[in-house]
């Protein structure tokens, strides 16, 4: 008995079969985008990580002529000593500053209180606060208090336990991709056709440059507005400089949103010294803001990265939509990354612009 062999369908086509299942492996990337979101923010920690090690071996290594991994170990070390550092000055000299705001923050929202009430519309914003305040609390007997009390301190100690983990787990992934990243470049490439294998390269290089001048940037942009902002809150008197200058210069690792978020911690406590204390604190925060919008940030930027300043407002929106808080943490380093890997892959090599690239070229503004 002769078999025949089995034909398609007439209509079935395979040009028709290749888009359908492209469409379908594209869904079911999307479907693992969305599963692993979290870890991909890992992913990308640890890759920021590593670009801060290399930074700081690279130079060690070319100036004294290192091997790379006595490089690689004095740049750990040096990472982990500037973390043990800070806990310690932290413990001891911030710690008990950090202690005094859940005490002095109340106080400065019942005096913000009585001179809001004397204001235009001052009750109505107080009794919405209040009214945001009370559904916080915990409502019922001295039972059920105890229980949401334990089952928040449940939730803290799980949060606390998970964010070690997650960055022990970053830690150490940046220490292994800063040892050998050109193994794991070179693994990644051999996903792609051997003919684009050059291109893609090459942008991994020219966005993994940009990432290392913009951390570097970020982090003297930190130092420097952390220290002046502690510096002009204790000129004026206001409780706490100390802890409040490292949390104004934490913020500035997320543009625009960040230093907004810090100062009210500031004016909160300014306001409990009356409303002269508000108004020098708030010319501090301005002040400081201006300084470093138009000298900080402009001498920064003729030797790091410049982002369109558009571009960095919808890289928050966006990652924020996406990853939800975390993103809004990784949003301008991966907007980063993406800037380089549009203009290298398709502003240059597929439309045939000659464009600057951010870490490599001048920046467009000084062009």
């Amino acid at each position: 008995m002769n078999e025949t062999p089995w034909t398609p369908p007439r209509g079935l086509d395979a040009v028709f079969v290749r888009r359908a299942l492209f469409v379908l492996g594209v869904i079911a990337l999307a479907l693992l985008f969305v599963k692993l979101k979290h870890v991909l923010l890992m992913l990308f920690a640890a890759v920021l990580v590593a670009v801060l090690l290399r930074a700081i071996a690279d130079p060690l290594k070319a100036r004294f002529k290192l091997h790379d991994r006595v490089a690689m170990a004095i740049s750990v070390a040096v990472v982990l000593g500037v973390l043990t550092l800070a806990g310690v000055l932290f413990a001891n000299a911030v710690s008990a500053q950090l202690e005094d705001l859940p005490r002095t923050l109340p106080q400065a929202w019942e005096q913000a209180k009585a001179r809001l009430v004397g204001l235009p519309f001052g009750k109505e914003i107080v009794a919405r606060a209040e009214a945001l305040r009370a559904g916080e609390t915990v409502q019922g007997g001295g039972m059920e208090a105890a229980k949401n009390a334990a089952e928040a301190a449940r939730a803290f100690f799980k949060g606390l336990a998970g964010g070690l983990t997650d960055f022990i787990l970053v830690l150490v992934g940046g220490v292994y991709l800063a040892i050998r990243p050109r193994r794991y470049r070179d693994g990644f490439l051999l996903l792609f056709p051997r003919g684009e294998r050059p291109r893609i390269a090459d942008a991994i290089d020219a966005s993994g440059g940009a990432l290392n001048r913009w951390l570097l940037g970020t982090l003297l942009s930190m130092l420097i507005i952390g220290v002046m902002i502690g510096l002009g809150l204790w000129a004026v008197g206001v409780p706490s400089p100390i802890a409040l200058g490292i949390l104004a210069g934490l913020g500035e690792f997320v543009p625009l949103l960040g230093p907004a978020i810090t100062a009210v911690p500031g004016l909160l406590l300014a306001l409990s010294m009356g409303p002269e204390a508000v108004l020098w604190a708030l010319l501090v925060y301005i002040g400081v803001q201006q300084v470093e919008s138009n000298f900080i940030v402009p001498l920064i930027q003729k030797r790091m990265v410049n982002l369109p300043p558009l571009l960095t407002i919808f890289s928050l929106v966006v990652f924020a939509a996406l990853f939800g808080p975390l993103g809004v943490l990784f949003a301008v380093p991966l907007a980063v990354v993406i800037f380089v890997m549009v203009k290298i892959l398709y502003v240059r090599d597929v439309l045939g612009e000659d464009t600057p690239i951010p870490g490599r070229d001048k920046p467009d503004s000084a062009r």
